[in-house]
């Protein structure tokens, strides 16, 4: 079967019958011969070649694609982990506070500085929880407290040392019948770690 088809393909492609008919051409007929092989030489060399570096060239896009989606994921994690050592940080700094009674402890600061008779109204409002703190608020109204009484207790307020405490909405309204006197409100809130939040 071999030898039948080494024999089809000399009778088909018969070398020296090919080369005697090429030498019977006049010179114009082989140098249209000679550029005829010559452009099939080229068209077998090239469309491979085309073909390989389309390939190439189109593997090597997936893995610029790949490589850019991989440096993407790689990015994410990282802010991922973070944002992760942020709330770590947030639950380690607060895990230590403590729920308190705002009312007990602003009646408390606000005896230290001798205006524990000063206070009209200490109300709590409901507390408001996110997703790690939950917030406890109370509004206060003091009346005919001196500034620099008002000054001090603010500043005993927002550094107690057992709880996180903020002063907020302050508002200082002189009195009428003394100017050196002032009405005053104000809010304080109070921040705690969530039930739950740090496990």
């Amino acid at each position: 079967m071999a030898l039948f088809g080494k024999s089809s393909l000399k009778e088909t492609l018969n070398i020296e019958e090919l080369y005697n008919q090429f030498l019977g051409l006049d010179s114009q007929q082989r140098s249209f011969a000679i550029i005829g092989i010559a452009v099939v030489l080229l068209l077998l060399i090239i469309i491979p070649v085309t073909c390989a570096s389309s390939k190439l060239s189109q593997k090597e896009k997936k893995i610029l694609g790949h490589s850019k989606n991989m440096d993407d994921l790689v990015s994410k994690l990282q802010e991922y982990q973070k944002i992760q050592n942020k709330i770590q940080q947030m639950e380690t700094q607060w895990a230590g506070r403590s729920k308190i009674s705002l009312s007990t402890t602003l009646e408390s600061l606000s005896a230290q500085s001798g205006l524990d008779k000063n206070i009209d109204t200490i109300k709590e409002q409901a507390p408001s929880a996110g997703d790690i703190l939950e917030e406890h608020s109370a509004d206060v109204r003091l009346s005919r407290v001196a500034l620099s009484q008002l000054m001090d207790y603010l500043y005993k307020v927002e550094s107690f040392q057992q709880g996180a405490l903020k002063v907020t909405k302050l508002q200082i309204h002189p009195r009428y019948d003394n100017r050196q006197l002032n009405d005053v409100s104000f809010t304080v809130s109070s921040y705690a770690l969530k039930e739950g939040a740090g496990t």
